[in-house]
C-alpha cells in the first residue's frame, strides 16, 4: 500500500496536470471499489474547474471551484496515470478523469481496494476517512509534548503505535520499520517505555527518512509508481525494510537484519542498533 512518501509524490506530480484546468467528462468503467463509487460523480464534477491538490495522511484530495472535493485512496494496489485523451485502456483502468488540456487522468486498480468519494468542502474535515486521523508528521502539531503524552498509556509496541493512523496520519510498514532504525529502538520496545530523549530522536528520524524518500519518489517495491510513469528510488537506500539476513553496515555487527512477525506485518531491524 502506497504511503505517505508514495501518496506526497503522486500528489505534487498532479498538480501541473490538474490545478487551474476543467473536467469535461469522468467516465466510470464500474460502479464500485471497495466502496460503491458515488453515482453523480460524472454530473457533480463535469464542468468544474480543478483550483487545487493536496494529501491528508494516505488520501488524496482534489477540489474545485464548486466547493467540492474528490477524496482518493489508492488502496493496496492502486495508481494514478497521466496520458493523452482517449488513449487505449488497460486493463484495470476504473476510473478515467478526462480534462480540457487534452490529458486524461486514469485510476487503475487491479485489486479494486481503493476509494473514492465526493463531498462539500465544509465536511472535509469531518469525514468519516480523515476525521479520525492523526497529526502529519511532518508539521508543527507532531510535537515531543504530543507523541509523549500518547505513548504513556500505550502498552502496546512501539511499531503498532506507529502504524496507527489516529496517532499520526500517513506512516506504513515501510517507512516505521526504518524511522525505528534510525531512531536505535527496537520495534519490540512498550511504548510507554520510551523516554525523552528517544521520542525527540524518533520525531527527527520520522521526518528525516518521510524527506528523503519524498525527495527520491517514493519506494517502488510492489505496484507503486509515479503518476508519470516513473518508478521511486527510495528502496536503493533502505537500511532494513526487506533486508533479513543482510549485515547492519550501520554499526558493522557481527549479526544480521532480524525479521519477526508483529499484528501480521513483516518487520525487520538490527537487534544491536536497535534497543
Amino acid at each position: 500500500m502506497p504511503e505517505l512518501p508514495e501518496v506526497e509524490t503522486i500528489v505534487r506530480g498532479l498538480r501541473n496536470h490538474l490545478v487551474g484546468f476543467t473536467i469535461n467528462f469522468v467516465d466510470l468503467q464500474r460502479k464500485d471499489l471497495r466502496f460503491p463509487i458515488p453515482k453523480t460523480l460524472n454530473k457533480s464534477i463535469s464542468g468544474k474547474k480543478i483550483i487545487n491538490i493536496h494529501r491528508r495522511g494516505k488520501y488524496i484530495a482534489i477540489s474545485n471551484e464548486a466547493n467540492q472535493t474528490i477524496i482518493l485512496h489508492l488502496g493496496m494496489s492502486g495508481r494514478i496515470k497521466i496520458r493523452k485523451i482517449n488513449s487505449k485502456k488497460d486493463k484495470h483502468d476504473h476510473i478515467i478523469i478526462k480534462l480540457n488540456n487534452n490529458n486524461e487522468i486514469v485510476f487503475n486498480d487491479p485489486r479494486r481496494f481503493g476509494m473514492i468519494d465526493l463531498i462539500n468542502n465544509n465536511n472535509f474535515a469531518n469525514h468519516k476517512w480523515i476525521s479520525s486521523l492523526g497529526p502529519e508528521p511532518l508539521e508543527s502539531a507532531f510535537t515531543q509534548s504530543y507523541v509523549a503524552d500518547y505513548l504513556s498509556s500505550k502498552k502496546s509496541s512501539i511499531k503498532s503505535v506507529l502504524l496507527n493512523q489516529k496517532f499520526v496520519a500517513g506512516l506504513g510498514n515501510i517507512y516505521v520499520c526504518e524511522s525505528l532504525f534510525l531512531a536505535g529502538i527496537a520495534p519490540t520496545r512498550v511504548a510507554n517505555t520510551i523516554n525523552d530523549n528517544n521520542i525527540k530522536n524518533l520525531i527527527f528520524s520520522i521526518r528525516k527518512v518521510l524527506k528523503k524518500a519524498i525527495k527520491l519518489g517514493g519506494c517502488s517495491i510492489r505496484d507503486y509508481v509515479q503518476a508519470s510513469g516513473e518508478m521511486g528510488y527510495f528502496q536503493q537506500k533502505l537500511n532494513v525494510y526487506g533486508k533479513s539476513g543482510k549485515k547492519c553496515y550501520t554499526c558493522n555487527c557481527s549479526s544480521s537484519i532480524k525479521k519477526i512477525t508483529q499484528n501480521g506485518r513483516s518487520t525487520f531491524f538490527c537487534s544491536k542498533k536497535q534497543r
